[in-house]
């Protein structure tokens, strides 16, 4: 008897602490996601200005702005000419600091101190330098927008290196850094990873220094993101919102007009909570005339392109396009009708009127066969103008 008492009490005492082992590790997981991350790459200092608390940000601006890529423009003169130019029509310049692969554009000092190795371009370093002071000395508000590493994602993988980075950029005079980071999932995890990552940036940047992230617009109009929105909108200073063009849209600027515009309408809740911008992406001009358009024709104020875009292809009323107005009555005047304000099947549908029997002059008399004159043509309904495509 006594050693069957033992035993259940034995396998009592097992079961007991089996569950607060359990229990500990439970609370460990939880708090390595909530954490910064302890692995660091070979010569990369564990350091992290993070403190577990809600970093203390600077405001942004609503801003006009358009992207320089300073790699585009061989001599700093050209970029000083380029940032005249942009200075006319906008308020705002962005530097991309990564090039398409994804590689910062420049030989970074803090990151190669985290290395502990000496940087070799310093040229590179002293033309970003220059764009930066130069920006800011024609009164633009500078933007640079980086791409953020695996540490964004992965709570394997230090975000040192990207946060010694954004210090950095801070201390040449950015008003303001742009993050991307690089993918469009965004369950909890991963913002719960992002929002580490980013309070830690944050952490490291001047405090006059804006951080604002480049989401999708999925991720704003995930029904179930409304959670990782406000995590990560906790640790930035400005949300930003791209719209994808592929697959949401047909392909003609009429579509992405109407795609542009409902989405916004959508997430007017969004916009009013957390000042959102939009960022605009494209290499053709109608696609991003239409982004514009759509943005500002839904009251949005605060956007910027991230490449080069001239002013004059940005006026352009879409709205007439996507919702033509009614036909007039029979009974109405002829007008001239501009063919671009109805759809191509429309117009190419339409007879055109016949003309009015006054306009018509009449034959001449049969005894003056010198004089005939013959009849004039109908007059056309309209004539096609010069439309921008």
């Amino acid at each position: 008897m006594f050693r069957i008492f033992f035993v259940l009490l034995a396998a009592a005492i097992i079961t007991f602490a089996s569950v607060l082992i359990g229990l500990h590790l439970m609370r460990k997981v939880q708090e390595a996601e909530n954490t910064p991350s302890s692995a660091v790459g070979e010569g990369i200092s564990a350091g992290s200005s993070y403190s577990g608390e809600t970093p203390v940000l600077a405001k942004v601006k609503d801003v006009f702005g358009m992207g320089l890529v300073i790699g585009d423009y061989p001599t700093d003169e050209e970029l000083d000419g380029a940032l005249d130019a942009l200075a006319e029509s906008y308020d705002t310049v962005v530097f991309p600091l990564c090039d398409e692969s994804g590689n910062l554009i420049y030989q970074s000092p803090a990151v190669c101190a985290l290395v502990r190795m000496q940087p070799e371009d310093a040229e590179g370093l002293g033309r970003v330098t220059h764009a930066l002071s130069a920006a800011k000395s024609r009164g633009l508000y500078v933007i640079v927008s980086v791409n953020a590493s695996d540490s964004a994602s992965s709570s394997a993988v230090s975000s040192a290196a990207d946060a010694a980075l954004m210090g950095e950029l801070a201390s040449f005079g950015a008003d303001e850094i742009l993050v991307f980071p690089g993918t469009d999932t965004f369950d909890y995890g991963t913002a719960n990873r992002l929002r580490v990552y980013l309070a830690e940036c944050a952490g490291a940047i001047d405090a006059r220094c804006g951080l604002g992230i480049v989401l999708p617009a999925s991720a704003y109009l995930d029904p179930d993101g409304a959670m990782q929105l406000q995590m990560i909108a906790s640790s930035v200073s400005c949300l930003c919102i791209r719209f994808s063009l592929s697959g949401a849209v047909s392909g003609s600027a009429a579509d992405v007009y109407k795609y542009v515009s409902d989405t916004i309408a959508s997430l007017e809740g969004s916009f009013s909570v957390y000042g959102m911008r939009v960022v605009i992406e494209s290499a053709n001009s109608s696609m991003i005339a239409a982004q514009y358009r759509a943005a500002v024709d839904r009251g949005v104020d605060d956007l910027i392109f991230t490449a080069f875009v001239d002013p004059a292809i940005l006026d352009v009323d879409f709205a007439s396009v996507a919702q033509p107005e009614p036909q007039q009555a029979s009974s109405a005047p002829l007008t001239v009708s501009n063919p671009y304000m109805t759809t191509s099947e429309d117009a190419a549908s339409k007879e055109p009127e016949p003309a009015s029997p006054a306009a018509e002059e009449p034959a001449a008399l049969p005894e003056e066969p010198a004089a005939e004159t013959p009849a004039a043509q109908p007059e056309p309904a309209y004539t096609d103008g010069q439309g921008w495509y």
